[in-house]
């Protein structure tokens, strides 16, 4: 990895560099298995116990690393279009690609979206979903240094953008160029995200319930 590149590009950024980068930051703290999530959403017991499982199988298994999915029709919002990478997931469920789609919401009797391109994208709502909910272990970290340097050199060419360095797009490349295999398990729980303001109200509801039937303590801590 070029020093040189990576100054010259921090030299003129202003914004965050994406999940990818992000993970490689945390490179001298990890050694094992690792999950690895978004810190503010909220996925529920069941994708813990499924993330626990994926662990198991990975550990001492190079080139095989996981994925948690949810069902897209559990991840939506009622007060606006939220972005999802829908997985492409085979029969033995593997993963073979996250595809980014924007601004899902319903539309007649379906949920349509849009690519990356903006061409229109038409979906049922049972489409399994990466919510960045991942199990890594050390061997990701060349990878994402291979893949960072090659990040920078097109960002160097590309003047004025700022592009970011994420996990989707580093797993679809690895996964064309059989660097490793990712297996997939869904989980049925519900994702509680905040995509817009109205939707905290549905988000401190969901967790209030959880508290009411016992599946959480209150208070968490202390």
């Amino acid at each position: 990895l070029s020093s040189t590149a990576y100054e010259e590009v921090r030299a003129r950024r202003t914004k965050p560099w994406g999940t990818a980068h992000a993970l490689l930051t945390a490179k001298g703290h990890l050694s094992g298995p690792f999950a690895l999530l978004n810190a503010d959403d909220f996925y529920g017991r069941e994708s813990f116990d499924q993330a626990l499982t994926l662990s198991a199988e990975v550990e001492g298994k190079p080139g095989l690393f996981g994925i948690v999915t949810y069902t897209l029709g559990d991840t939506l919002s009622d007060h606006g279009g939220v972005n999802r990478g829908i997985c492409q997931i085979d029969e033995d469920g593997w993963l073979s690609e996250v595809r980014e789609t924007l601004d899902i919401r319903p539309a007649g009797n379906g949920l349509f979206g849009s690519t990356v391109e903006g061409e229109p994208v038409g979906l049922t709502g049972k489409e399994p979903i990466s919510t960045n909910f991942w199990i890594f272990d050390a061997d990701i970290f060349p990878i994402l240094e291979a893949r960072l340097a090659a990040f920078l050199n097109e960002v160097l060419k590309a003047e004025g953008s700022q592009p970011e360095f994420l996990i989707p797009t580093v797993v679809n490349q690895s996964l064309a160029e059989g660097e490793f295999e990712v297996r997939a398990v869904s989980t049925k729980g519900r994702f509680l995200g905040i995509t817009h303001p109205p939707d905290r109200g549905l988000v401190v509801r969901g967790l209030e319930n959880m508290v009411k039937n016992g599946e959480y303590p209150t208070p968490l801590w202390g």
